[in-house]
């Protein structure tokens, strides 16, 4: 916030914001400042850069922060949709070459007709359970934070995904703290707690 990065708002700033009664979103309410409420409400849901050659949204361009571009979850798991269902998904990129998504908390590199999409990860949540209306998991595998490093060549876009260690013991000792063990054995290890 502090170094007025590019960002672009998620599913839990929204959430944040409208109320959500879900267990980290009624935590982290009564921590935000005033000047914290300021920031996630003036976060774009999309950003375009580059000329329109890059395009940036949460989760789906086409769909909104809880929908994914690249995954199909019908199966319990998230697997490599197929090109023909991720089409659709890339209405509203315009000229984009290139696509920079998240949500799903996992790493993967992906082209579609020549554009490249890059999901780097996530930092601190490495896996999750959505019980929604198609109940599924994702998982990391590792507690690594996760980015990538993108840059334009003459012969088109370059990406590197990388992973490095970071405080996920202190992360999940404040999720005990809090009364997550859950949260707090996925932060430790990647992987959803067993059974």
């Amino acid at each position: 916030m502090r170094s007025d990065y590019l960002t672009i708002a998620g599913n839990h700033e929204r959430q944040l914001q409208d109320g959500s009664d879900g267990a980290f979103d009624v935590l982290a309410r009564p921590l935000l400042t005033q000047e914290h409420w300021v920031w996630i409400e003036g976060l774009p849901a999309t950003l375009t850069l580059c000329d329109g050659d890059i395009f940036a949204c949460h989760g789906n361009p086409a769909g909104g922060d809880l929908e994914y571009l690249l995954e199909d979850v019908m199966s319990g798991r998230a697997t490599l949709d197929a090109d023909v269902a991720i089409r659709p998904h890339l209405k509203g990129i315009g000229a984009a070459s290139l696509v920079l998504c998240g949500h799903t908390h996992t790493p993967r590199m992906v082209t579609v007709d020549g554009v490249l999409i890059v999901n780097p990860g996530g930092v601190g949540i490495p896996c999750y359970r959505d019980r929604g209306a198609t109940p599924h998991v994702m998982e990391a595998g590792c507690p690594l934070a996760r980015y990538a490093i993108v840059e334009r060549r003459s012969t088109g876009w370059a990406a590197e995904l990388h992973g490095v260690p970071y405080y996920c013991k202190t992360t999940a000792r404040q999720a005990e703290a809090f009364g997550f063990p859950a949260f707090a054995y996925a932060a430790r290890t990647g992987r959803l707690l067993p059974g």
